[in-house]
C-alpha cells in the first residue's frame, strides 16, 4: 500500500515538473520574440533618451526652484498691480443692460390645433392606401 501511495505521489510530482518545464519553454519563447522586436541598440537609445529627458527636467526644476530676489519680487508685484488695474479699467468700459424694474405679465399659452377624438373610418384609410399604392 505504501508503495502504491509513493508511486502516486511520484507521478503527481512528475506532472508538476512537466508543467514547470512547459512554462519555462513558453517563457523562453516569449523572451526570444521580445528580443526580436527590440535590439540592444534600441534599448540603449531609449535609455539614453530617458536619461537626457530626466536631466533636462532636473535643469528646469533647478531654475524654477530658485528663490526670487527682493527686486524681482517688487517687479512681479508691480506687474500684477498693473494687470489688475488694466482689468478693472476694462471692466468699467463694459456697459451691461439695465435689469427690468417691472413684474413680468402673464402670457397666454399659444393656440394649439385641436386633437381629433373620433376614430378614423376604415373606408377613408383604404382609399388613402390605394392612392399611395398607385
Amino acid at each position: 500500500m505504501e508503495n502504491l501511495d509513493q508511486m502516486v505521489q511520484t507521478i503527481e510530482f512528475a506532472q508538476i515538473e512537466v508543467q514547470v518545464v512547459q512554462g519555462l519553454d513558453q517563457g523562453n519563447s516569449a523572451l526570444k520574440a521580445l528580443h526580436d522586436v527590440f535590439s540592444l541598440d534600441d534599448v540603449e537609445k531609449i535609455m539614453d533618451d530617458t536619461r537626457d529627458a530626466v536631466e533636462y527636467q532636473q535643469e528646469i526644476d533647478a531654475l524654477l526652484g530658485t528663490s526670487l530676489t527682493t527686486e524681482d519680487e517688487d517687479a512681479v508685484l508691480r506687474e500684477l498691480e498693473e494687470l489688475t488695474a488694466a482689468q478693472v479699467g476694462a471692466a468699467d468700459d463694459v456697459r451691461l443692460p439695465d435689469a427690468p424694474t417691472t413684474e413680468p405679465q402673464d402670457l397666454e399659452a399659444p393656440a394649439l390645433p385641436s386633437v381629433p377624438t373620433a376614430e378614423p373610418d376604415e373606408a377613408g384609410v383604404t382609399e388613402k392606401r390605394q392612392m399611395v399604392a398607385a
